[in-house]
């Protein structure tokens, strides 16, 4: 349910998702990913939580950062899957294969969602960082609906697809405020910590689980909440 607060969480080197929601409201906060085999966030059914402060750093066999869906069976089922997603990095690596590869951030199946303050970053040989799939989420994002502000891609492959016959992905994207497509991973990101000068939301105007910071993305070299108690990253 929505009083349901989960923080402080590291799945490392998991064969399948990091974290799933399959419904419900429940809200995750200082969330680590890595060396995740498939998709590092993923929800369906309805979510309607929120996450704050979630590193995705991909190595191995890695899919999505973010795969989102509504309800696989019926796009439309209500509730709609409409989680509040903020202060998330990204960051992926150059693995392919025949059925998938590193990617940052999909949504389909007729889900919808506010994203705010997020870096996606990657090398060379990494897959698209922003992609809509299915009419229903499309239309959700052409109508903005589906928003994405404050947010930073640094991507060889920034975006797939369209929101509508007349807007492309891109365009919906730099269309909102305070985003930005930068030429490499390197311009918005040193290890897992942002770089990139960015003005970010002010996400303790949304609601009360979230706080306000003074940087885009997961981590900031002044904010290092991973230090201590997670593997796998530089800053340990």
């Amino acid at each position: 349910g929505s009083k349901t607060r989960l923080s402080f969480i590291q799945v490392h080197q998991n064969l399948d998702d990091g974290i799933e929601f399959f419904g419900g409201s429940a809200s995750v906060k200082y969330v680590v990913t890595t060396a995740i085999g498939d998709d590092s966030l993923d929800w369906a059914d309805g979510w309607n939580g929120n996450v704050q402060f979630m590193l995705v750093k991909q190595d191995g066999e890695a899919n999505r950062g973010i795969e989102a869906d509504n309800q696989s069976g019926n796009f439309t089922a209500t509730p709609i899957s409409n989680p509040v997603v903020a202060n998330m990095t990204i960051i992926g690596n150059d693995y392919t294969s025949a059925d998938k590869d590193s990617e940052g951030v999909l949504l389909r199946a007729g889900t919808t969602g506010k994203l705010h303050n997020l870096v996606i970053a990657g090398p060379e040989g990494m897959g698209e960082c922003l992609e809509f799939n299915s009419d229903e989420s499309m239309a959700l994002a052409a109508n903005f609906t589906t928003e994405m502000t404050h947010s930073v891609i640094a991507c060889p492959e920034p975006f797939k697809g369209d929101v509508s016959p007349t807007q492309t992905a891109e365009a919906w994207f730099l269309a909102q405020e305070g985003n930005q497509v930068v030429a490499a991973m390197a311009d918005a990101v040193n290890g897992i910590f942002t770089t990139i000068n960015a003005t970010p939301k002010d996400m303790s105007e949304v609601n009360s689980f979230f706080i306000a910071v003074p940087f885009v993305g997961a981590v900031h070299e002044n904010y290092d909440w991973t230090q201590g108690w997670t593997i796998g990253l530089e800053s340990n």
